[in-house]
């Protein structure tokens, strides 16, 4: 039994030192690794900017949750009814339009990226 766990221990060194021997790495002959993203598009993008695809999906931006238009339609509200009664109705029905500009233009944002356009 000692000489088979003897032998096995020789084979080992062997191999291990002929694998040192045959792939020594240095710092500079890392593998390079490649990137998470590929450019299949005419668009140049610098080092910062492809970053963020980089990193992965949990950092891309999503679309506004329903949620959020509701909280911001309540903090204007809030905001409005400090406001002299005078004052109140304008500012509700200007709000209001700010409040469609935005959701308008999310929504034709998201759909020209559904839709692979720009």
């Amino acid at each position: 039994m000692d000489n088979h766990c003897r032998k096995l221990n020789e084979k080992l060194e062997r191999l291990q030192a002929q694998h040192k021997a045959s792939t020594p790495r240095s710092k500079q002959q890392q593998p390079t690794s490649f990137p998470r993203t590929i450019n299949l598009t005419d668009i140049h993008f610098t080092d910062e900017e492809q970053k963020l695809p980089d990193l992965g999906l949990q950092y891309t931006m999503e679309k506004p949750a329903k949620a959020t238009c509701e909280k911001l339609v309540i903090v204007m509200e809030c905001a409005i009814r400090l406001l002299d009664d005078k004052l109140q109705n304008p500012f509700r029905i200007m709000a209001t339009k700010k409040l469609q500009q935005y959701t308008t233009l999310n929504t034709k944002t998201l759909n020209t990226k559904d839709n692979g356009t720009s």
